[in-house]
């Protein structure tokens, strides 16, 4: 296996788990504390990856809010049209480097 999505590692350690079992069943007694510290280590480690994804599921949706209700009007660049990178809060400008959120989709249509 070359990669794994972190939504998939509950279920690959399920796979390693029922593995585990089996495998279990037809080592030698010597290895079987080897077998029980790995199938704890196994268990552990599908919570631990299912409470992960739980905590990066609410900080998405924490972030997805806080972004909404953001105003960014105040970074708008109204003679480019674009969103400004910052403002100098001294001097009260827009820095002139600007987002352009459509130029890198744009260039990978022309490609």
């Amino acid at each position: 296996m070359d990669s794994l999505a972190l939504q998939q590692v509950p279920e690959f350690i399920g796979q390693l788990l029922a593995q585990s079992e089996w495998t279990a069943h037809s080592t030698a007694d010597e290895r079987s504390s080897l077998h029980k510290s790995f199938h704890s280590a196994l268990v552990k480690a599908s919570e631990n990856t299912a409470r992960l994804l739980d905590e990066l599921r609410r900080l998405a949706e924490v972030s997805g809010e806080l972004a909404d209700d953001m105003d960014f009007g105040a970074l708008l660049n109204e003679r480019r049209n674009l969103v400004s990178v910052g403002m100098d809060v001294e001097t009260d400008h827009l820095h002139a480097a600007c987002y352009d959120l459509l130029g890198p989709s744009l260039a990978r249509l022309c490609l």
